[in-house]
This record gives structure tokens, sequence and C-alpha cells, in this order.
């Protein structure tokens, strides 16, 4: 019931609700690196009191039962996330340099309070893009079941094909905007050499067997691709005819460019 990816539209969402804080206010804890035993902890939590809420209403139970279960599941949950991430804070004394001056100027700020105040990037404004060829091309989708938190706005994206959403990916990097995306990491990766390609390894020939080869679409529908990690692009080297040879790639695990993605 739960991972420790996300999406862009969840990250909007949840600054429009609770804000942002500067990371001295809020440090990284060891768990925030290292989730594996977090999302362990969590998924049996979570999918035991859900078990358990099901069963009370199959059984007779009431509503006002299932939802003290439900409740008791929330702050079980908001308990383990503080213990391994820490408690997002209240409030805050945030101090910066004023202009030129040698002074500090010290403020307290809340969550919501320091992003309206000091945040300028329009997180709202953004397009998140797909390639999914399943689906009609330029127009607007949301996945059932996507609203990431109560009073919030679901999840959606326009379909494009793939060569543009490249195309426009080049064009925010020539005005100086990183991009936000998602891909599947694990198919045919040499992590050592910093490289991906289709035909990496030739594991038909090193087993001796002939694997059906399944377009984007076939293996969509097969449920094999899955955009497993987030990244950011924030370089691309460019061909003689404008298009991408090859992209800078920054990932919270460190920065692949210099070895070539």
């Amino acid at each position: 019931p739960i991972a420790d990816g996300g999406d862009w539209g969840i990250a909007v969402n949840l600054i429009q609700k609770y804000g942002l804080v500067p990371k001295p206010a809020y440090p990284e804890s060891h768990t925030s690196s290292h989730t594996s035993e977090l999302m362990d902890r969590m998924t049996l939590m979570l999918s035991s009191f859900g078990y358990q809420i099901r069963t009370t209403l199959q059984d007779g139970g009431s509503v006002e039962e299932a939802r003290e279960i439900k409740q008791l599941c929330v702050r079980n949950a908001h308990r383990i996330l503080c213990i391994h991430l820490g408690t997002p804070p209240g409030s805050f004394v945030w101090q910066y340099r004023n202009g030129d001056d040698d002074d500090f100027v010290e403020r307290i700020s809340t969550p919501l309070d320091f992003a309206r105040d000091y945040v300028t990037v329009p997180f709202g404004s953004y397009v998140q893009l797909s390639q999914d060829p399943r689906h009609n091309y330029y127009k607007r989708y949301t996945v059932k079941n996507s609203l990431p938190i109560c009073g919030g706005n679901p999840l959606v994206f326009v379909n494009v094909p793939a060569q543009e959403m490249k195309a426009m990916c080049v064009k925010m990097l020539k005005d100086g905007l990183p991009v936000w995306f998602a891909c599947n990491v694990d198919e045919e990766c040499d992590n050592d050499h910093g490289l991906w390609d289709a035909e990496l390894y030739g594991c038909n020939e090193l087993y001796g067997v002939r694997v059906p080869k399944l377009n984007k679409e076939e293996r969509i529908r097969c449920g094999y691709p899955m955009g497993d990690h987030v990244m950011l692009l924030t370089g691309v080297d460019l061909a003689e005819d404008g298009t991408a040879k090859r992209w800078r790639v920054e990932n919270s695990y460190g920065d692949y460019g210099d070895n070539g993605y």
C-alpha cells in the first residue's frame, strides 16, 4: 500500500497544503536516504490495519468502529514516520543576510509562511508529460484513485510522443530550467560505466534462447516497464541538428553526469 517514491503532482499538493522549510530546520536522517526498513514496517502495519477494517465491516461491525481502527492506524503511521524521519517543525527561525549589509535578519516562520514569502518557483504552473502509446496523444489524462491528499488535486498529465517530450526537455534546459523525470532505471543499466541501452546485454545469446521482442505499448500491457526512479535532467549535449546526443542526469544518490548518462 505504500512506496518510498513519489510524483511531481504529489509534491505540489504537499507544498500547497503544508509548505516548505529550509534544510537546516529539518535535516535529513539516516532513514531518509535508506528507506527500505521503514517501508517494510509501514507496509506491514498498513496491510494489517486495512485487513482489520475490512473484516470488521464484513463481520457486522459498524462504520464508527472501522473509523476508530483507521484513526489508530493513522496515529501509528505518524509516530513511525516521525521516529524515522523526525517531526516536521511547526515553526522555525529563518536567518539570512540583508542585501549587501553584513547584518543578519532573523524571522520566525511557519512552513506555509516560508513557502509563500521566499519560494518563487511557480509549482502549480508546470505540466506533467507522459509518453504512453496505449492512449491518444495530445490529450489530458488522470490516474484513477490518484488523489494524493484530502482536499488536493488529482494527478494529471498530457500524453505526447517521445520525440516531442525530448524536444521540450531540450527547450527547458536551454532556458536554464532543470527537468524532473521518472524512468525505469533497472532496464539494461550499467551503473559502473553510466550506460543505458536497450541492447546493452546480449542475454538471448548468453542463454541461447529467443525471447519475443515487444514494443513499449506491448511491454506496458504486460505490466513490465515501470517508472521506478525519479531524477533530474540538468544538461544536454546536442548534435548539429539540435537533437540530444547525451543527457546530464542527477539524482538523490549522486551525480551520474560524469559517467555519461
